[in-house]
C-alpha cells in the first residue's frame, strides 16, 4: 500500500490495506471469521491473523503436523495416495534442485558481469 499509494493514509487506506491482506491469504473462511471482527485498522486485522492461525495450529488433530514452511503435512493416507503424494514430494525435491542450480548459474554469470 505504501509502494501503491505514498504518503496517503486515513480511514479509506486502512479499509483498502485489510482488503488486500484478506485477499492475500487466500482462505475465505479465515477472511470470514476475521471480517465477522470488523477490525478498522490493517494492525487490527494481522492481530487476529496472527491469532486466528495460532489457534487452529494448537487446535490441530493427534498424529498430523507441520513441515518446515508450516504446510500441514497428510496424516496416513491409502496406498494410491502414498504414492501420488511420493511422487509429488520427488518432483519437489528435483525442482528445488534444479532451482538451487539455476541460482548458482545466476550468481556465476552476475560475478563475471560485475568483472567486464
Amino acid at each position: 500500500m505504501t509502494l501503491a499509494f505514498p504518503g496517503q493514509s486515513g480511514t479509506l487506506w486502512e479499509v483498502m490495506a485489510r482488503d488486500a491482506f484478506l485477499d492475500a491469504l487466500g482462505d475465505t473462511v479465515d477472511r470470514v471469521r476475521i471480517l465477522e471482527k470488523d477490525p478498522a485498522t490493517l494492525d487490527e486485522t494481522l492481530k487476529l491473523a496472527c491469532r486466528l492461525e495460532a489457534i487452529s495450529k494448537s487446535s490441530t488433530p493427534p498424529g498430523e503436523s507441520f513441515d518446515d514452511l508450516g504446510r500441514r503435512r497428510a496424516r496416513a493416507a491409502g496406498s494410491g495416495e502414498s504414492a501420488q503424494n511420493d511422487e509429488a514430494a520427488q518432483r519437489v525435491d528435483r525442482l528445488e534442485s534444479a532451482l538451487d542450480e539455476l541460482r548458482r548459474e545466476l550468481d556465476r554469470c552476475r560475478q563475471e558481469n560485475a568483472r567486464l
